[in-house]
């Protein structure tokens, strides 16, 4: 995951007992233990990046991330209060009916903290992944006929996407999503 703003989750997890090294063009942060944290990794870069536009570029449309769902053991984890993450936010939108703190992240992207439910798989990293496309109608019609929607997302099950759910909303519904709106 990366940290936009100005190193200021890497800082808090730094004076909370993390760790930081640093590689080549990018600095890693890892979490304090005592937080029992999901299995995130912060990464800053360095050195600004020089991808071409071609890096960006997908036959589907996927533009970008959009919001990722990680579990935690409850609502008051410490890595749920270090990134100041708010009740709600995307409940009509989700892959399923369960509640998440929601923190904005750079450039309108999500980091849903979703409790850990006795279904979920252990040691899971992320339960879903939101992709923002310009346009339901780029996906290919065999996608679009198995995906389960949901509000103006459309869900492809962990059965189908190895574990995660892998849901795809177009970039027009999603500039209306809460979460989205306090990033940018």
């Amino acid at each position: 995951m990366r940290d936009d703003a100005p190193g200021q989750f890497s800082s808090q997890a730094l004076r909370a007992g993390g760790r930081r090294s640093e590689s080549g063009p990018f600095a890693f942060t890892e979490l304090p233990g005592d937080w029992r944290a999901p299995h995130l990794q912060l990464i800053e870069y360095l050195a600004p990046a020089n991808d071409p536009a071609e890096t960006f570029e997908h036959a589907n449309g996927a533009r970008r991330l959009a919001a990722i769902w990680t579990v935690v053991e409850h609502s008051d984890d410490p890595v749920v209060k270090a990134f100041e993450a708010k009740p709600g936010g995307l409940g009509a939108w989700t892959f399923e009916s369960r509640e998440a703190d929601g923190a904005a992240l750079g450039a309108g992207t999500c980091l849903m903290f979703t409790p850990h439910a006795t279904n979920d798989p252990p040691r899971s990293a992320a339960l879903a992944v939101l992709v923002e496309i310009e346009s339901l109608n780029s996906l290919p019609s065999p996608i679009r006929g198995r995906a389960l929607a949901r509000g103006p997302v459309a869900w492809l099950s962990p059965s189908e996407m190895h574990g995660v759910w892998l849901g795809f909303v177009e970039r027009a519904a999603w500039a209306t999503a809460a979460c989205s709106r306090a990033a940018r």
